[in-house]
């Protein structure tokens, strides 16, 4: 149980980092004056945002998401539901958080 609240915890401030950074580059391709002045001159070129919104972003805040939210429901399920039900859901999330990781992965390098 402790390593499922580690990598919730682990995760929760650079989740919460990048997907910012991806909505700010998602919304400067079509109001980047705008995002130039939010994010203080940072994101100053439609090429950055196209860059990280497109490139960079997607492999971080997904393999974040999926490792928080598979962490998350693995210690909730751990908690709340005991037995062997409990431990077959529990095998169930993580084999689903490693398919759909296994999914990111073939779609950012392939």
């Amino acid at each position: 149980m402790r390593i499922y609240l580690l990598l919730t915890e682990l995760t929760s401030l650079p989740l919460v980092f990048a997907a910012y950074l991806m909505m700010l580059s998602g919304f400067c391709l079509n109001r980047a004056e705008l995002v130039r002045r939010l994010s203080f001159g940072l994101l100053d070129t439609y090429s950055l945002c196209s860059f990280l919104h497109a490139q960079e972003l997607p492999l971080l805040v997904g393999s974040l998401a999926i490792i928080h939210s598979t962490a998350g429901l693995a210690l909730m399920i751990r908690r709340s539901i005991k037995g062997k039900i409990g431990t077959a859901l529990e095998q169930a999330v993580i084999a689903m958080g490693a398919i759909v990781m296994i999914q990111l992965l073939t779609l950012v390098y392939s």
